[in-house]
């Protein structure tokens, strides 16, 4: 949407990804439904993606394990 009004010359295609459960397919998805959004060009859809920690792979990889990863900032 705000690349199109940028940019009113240049075409913009948005590809949506959609998770589904494992061998689901697409089944729950209604492609006419979520087309209503306006949202995306296309739909594409993938299976889940294992959940990763990203922050404890930084806190092992600087060596952070006997500190606070998600430390809340001080207020003064």
């Amino acid at each position: 949407m705000y690349l199109t009004r940028m940019l009113s010359e240049v075409s913009v295609l948005v590809i949506g990804f959609v998770e589904t459960a494992k061998g689901q397919g697409t089944e729950p998805f209604d492609p006419r439904e979520l087309a209503k959004t306006g949202a995306h060009d296309i739909l594409w859809f993938t299976d889940p993606r294992p959940n990763k920690d990203y922050c404890a792979d930084l806190a092992k990889r600087f060596d952070l394990k006997d500190k606070p990863v998600h430390a809340k900032p001080r207020s003064n």
